[in-house]
Formats: structure tokens, C-alpha cells, sequence
């Protein structure tokens, strides 16, 4: 089996009723996509869409043929289309998804206004980070149960384990360089100045 995942990226159309709409469209996607063996994720935000497509190459070319010609697309792009050992999202014949937390800040830390500001790579985060959330909590409800002081350390899952200790390995000395020398200009501005 060619097992292929095919990730598009869209402007919405659909200007009146986007919840009816969007109901409809996931409706007959999990239709299709459950008698076709597609698995996938679709995440709305901001009137923009991106796509994760799973399955044989063969169904899944046919279904982006289609996709191309649905009037409520527009720029329509094609970011990723690889052969896969796996599926990420095997449990979903299309798991829709709203903006979430890891993925608005992701957007903020990289200064993106709109998903097609995103790389390459920017484009495989946003499905990692969809893959690892599991939580369907609507956006709006994550930052009301946020407390009130800045987030410190938030948590995106995007990383592998030799990945982040990697990375801990490479910040940490940095980090208690600064402190260090933090201090030291804190000891010399009380005592010698």
C-alpha cells in the first residue's frame, strides 16, 4: 500500500453561516473519508484552512482533484505531499479542529499574521502540534482558564526526547551564564557603585 499524506492550505469562501457550513462539509468528509480509509485533520482559523490528508495515493489525488474544484476554496496551495510509514491521525477520519493555544502562540513567537505567512516547517508544527493536542477545548475557553500572570514555559509538544534534551544542553550553560553574570552586575552596582 503507497500510504501518502497530502497537507493543502485554502482561504475560506464562505463568508455567511461558517458553522452550518463547516458542519456540512465535516459531515460529508467523514463520510467519504471512512468509505475510502482517509484519515486526516482540518483546522480553521481566521477564515483560513489547512489540511492533513492520509491514505493511498491513488484516493487521495482524486480527492484533492476535487477539493480544487469546490467554490469555497480559494488560493488553494499544496504545502506538503510525502509518503509515509504511518499515519498521524489514524483515529480520525477528519478531526476538526479549532485554533488552539500552541498553535496561536507558535504564530505569535514566529510573527505570522496568516497561515500562508508559514514555511515549510511551520506548516509540519502546526500538525504536530494538532497531532499531540488531544484537548478540543476551544480557544477562548483555554485563555479564560489561563491565571492572570504572563505564561511562563508553555508547553508545545513538538519536540522528540533526544531533541529536547539536545536543546536543554545547549541552553542551560547559556542560561546560567546570564544568571551569573545577572548577579555579578547586581553585586557590583550595590557594593561598588
Amino acid at each position: 500500500m503507497d500510504l501518502i499524506r497530502l497537507i493543502y492550505i485554502s482561504e475560506s469562501l464562505i463568508e455567511n453561516q461558517l458553522e452550518t457550513e463547516l458542519i456540512s462539509i465535516l459531515d460529508s468528509a467523514r463520510a467519504f473519508n471512512s468509505q475510502h480509509n482517509i484519515s486526516g485533520v482540518l483546522l480553521h482559523r481566521n477564515g483560513e484552512f489547512i489540511q492533513c490528508l492520509e491514505g493511498q495515493r491513488t484516493v487521495i489525488n482524486r480527492l484533492y482533484g476535487r477539493i480544487t474544484h469546490d467554490s469555497r476554496h480559494h488560493k488553494l496551495r499544496v504545502v506538503d505531499y510525502e509518503r509515509i510509514p504511518e499515519r498521524r491521525f489514524s483515529h480520525w477520519y477528519m478531526r476538526y479542529a479549532d485554533t488552539n493555544f500552541a498553535i496561536e502562540l507558535f504564530m505569535h513567537q514566529m510573527n505570522h499574521r496568516s497561515l500562508f505567512d508559514l514555511n515549510h516547517n511551520g506548516f509540519l508544527h502546526i500538525i504536530k502540534c494538532l497531532e499531540y493536542n488531544r484537548d478540543e477545548t476551544p480557544l477562548s475557553q483555554q485563555l479564560n482558564a489561563l491565571p492572570d500572570t504572563d505564561i511562563v514555559n508553555p508547553v508545545i509538544p513538538v519536540m522528540d526526547n533526544s531533541a529536547s534534551l539536545r536543546f536543554k544542553q545547549r541552553i542551560y550553560p547559556i542560561l546560567l551564564a546570564v544568571i551569573v553574570s545577572l548577579v555579578a552586575y547586581w553585586i557590583w552596582l550595590t557594593f561598588v557603585v
